[in-house]
């Protein structure tokens, strides 16, 4: 709502205000002027000269407006008077200016049928305006900047109205006419009011491409227009689209941009500082989401590092199991073959791949290259689980070898073993 309360004090009633052609209805004292209709009851205005019944007009025009930020009920009042006094003289800028009030305090109080049959009559007031119409108000016919500029801010109270009943479309298409004549006459401040609410029209749609170039051209028109303001709130409206896409750091930017308008300006439009402390909270909660984000995908990431550590630990011993394995079962074989029978000859064996020092004792099978590797880890007093671990294979092949390096050696404990390996020189 706050995107057509904006437009409604700017496009819908006060924008003549932001070119210099605006009469300030702020009545400072409304009672004086509530002196003027004082005993002007319609009975009475019926025999009022015309001069009389303009000073009239004038006073509820002034209140009507006046009222209207303050006292809603007295404003609706002066609306309807006027309105009944300028239908009686056909004036049918009075027409259109109170119809629209009128039709503004409806869509204000959440009646839209209301609004929208108010809004039809003003709009048929300014289209006899632009038709070239004439009366005794103005017999040589309606001015055209006032009338266009009447048109437009109309066009903006239309477009708020059907915003509201998400005829999203149509309001496009009544803001698109105000904005066709503040182009016309190049109203850089009017213009930058209507796409900041359009940008803001489309966040709330997530639209964030439309958006984002609303705001953008609403940040263009205001910097042109050297309204400070404006350019501040133009740089909140895309501060906000970057929250939405994620970009932190440039709606930072955007944000810290706009506070130095505000930081010098605190004692005005306190609703934008709000709105971009609002940004800011919006900025910081996110960015500090997003930290925590990161330090959990940081924590994942070691996690399953260590755990494809140990993976590749696991396959490598398998591997090395398998290997193992697989040496076992062929000095298996080996020894059921015919060649390992009782007086074959393993002299070219054992010097082949025996003993280091190239010698064999007669019928004594020769070291493996796996013996030869386990051999050293016995003598230097390491327990069989701790050469399992030492070179990646199963505590049931350390058994298995060390049991076959018994044999081998004829040896009846580990230390014996050990001392017959020493004394062959390979240890």
């Amino acid at each position: 709502m706050r995107k057509c309360f904006f437009i409604l004090l700017i496009l819908a009633g006060l924008a003549p205000a932001l070119r210099g052609q605006y009469r300030d209805h702020r009545i400072a004292n409304p009672d004086s002027l509530e002196n003027v209709i004082a005993g002007w009851t319609p009975e009475r205005l019926a025999t009022a000269s015309y001069g009389e019944r303009s000073q009239v007009a004038g006073a509820f025009r002034d209140l009507m407006w006046g009222y209207s930020v303050v006292n809603g009920e007295r404003s609706l009042y002066m609306a309807r008077r006027l309105v009944a006094l300028a239908r009686e003289e056909n004036w049918l800028y009075s027409i259109y200016d109170a119809e629209k009030m009128i039709g503004q305090h409806f869509w204000a109080g959440g009646q839209p049928d209301s609004a929208a049959a108010h809004f039809r009559r003003s709009l048929e007031a300014v289209e006899r305006m632009r038709a070239g119409e004439t009366n005794a108000e103005n017999p040589e016919g309606y001015d055209t900047v006032r009338v266009d500029d009447a048109y437009s801010s109309l066009c903006g109270a239309i477009g708020n109205l059907y915003n509201t009943m998400d005829s999203i479309p149509k309001a496009m298409e009544y803001y698109a006419k105000a904005g066709e004549i503040f182009e016309k006459y190049g109203w850089k401040q009017s213009s930058a009011v209507l796409y900041h609410n359009l940008g803001e029209t489309w966040l709330d749609e997530g639209d964030l491409r439309q958006a984002k170039e609303c705001y953008g051209e609403s940040l263009r028109y205001a910097r042109e227009a050297e309204d400070s303001l404006m350019v501040a709130d133009a740089l909140v409206g895309l501060a906000q689209v970057a929250v939405q896409r994620g970009r932190l750091s440039k709606a930072l930017g955007y944000v810290r941009s706009a506070d130095e308008y505000y930081s010098q300006h605190q004692d005005r439009e306190p609703g934008g500082r709000i709105e971009l402390l609002d940004v800011t909270e919006k900025v910081l909660s996110r960015q500090k989401r997003q930290r925590g984000v990161l330090a959990l995908v940081a924590l994942a990431l070691l996690v399953l590092a260590g755990a494809f550590q140990v993976l590749w630990e696991r396959l490598r011993r398998l591997r090395r199991e398998k290997e193992a394995a697989d040496e076992v079962i062929d000095e298996a074989i080996a020894a059921l073959s015919p060649a390992a029978a009782p007086g074959a000859d393993n002299a070219a064996g054992s010097a082949a791949e025996g003993w280091t020092d190239g010698e064999a004792e007669d019928g004594k099978p020769f070291l493996s290259a796996r013996e030869r590797e386990i051999l050293p880890l016995i003598a230097a007093g390491l327990t069989s689980p701790q050469i399992a671990e030492k070179l990646f294979l199963s505590l049931p092949t350390i058994k298995w070898y060390r049991r076959k390096l018994l044999e081998k050696f004829d040896a009846a404990n580990s230390a014996d073993l050990i001392a017959r390996a020493k004394e062959r020189g390979l240890v």
